[in-house]
């Protein structure tokens, strides 16, 4: 979960993005290039390009370290429930 407090990572909005990891072959390569769908406002993307992937990788990275754990994020989501509640 990413807390509201946490701001931008990346220091601006991320659009919503999947990266596609392909699995091996008998031989142990990549069966498929890592490919990254992203979605906008005005369409969606795929990139495949080694560099463009990498760019998704770090921003998820980015994403992740700022993100709580599993525990944090249960407590917080008890909070707001609570709080919620309590409003009804």
């Amino acid at each position: 979960m990413l807390p509201f407090y946490a701001g931008f990572p990346l220091g601006m909005p991320l659009t919503p993005f999947t990266i596609f990891l392909f699995g091996k072959d008998a031989r142990g390569k990549l069966s498929e290039p890592t490919v990254v769908f992203a979605e906008s406002f005005a369409g969606a993307m795929y990139f495949e390009r080694q560099i463009e992937v990498g760019i998704y990788r770090e921003a998820f990275k980015k994403v992740q370290r700022a993100t709580l754990d599993t525990r944090l994020s249960r407590d917080l989501i008890r909070e707001v429930a609570r709080e919620y509640d309590s409003d009804r």
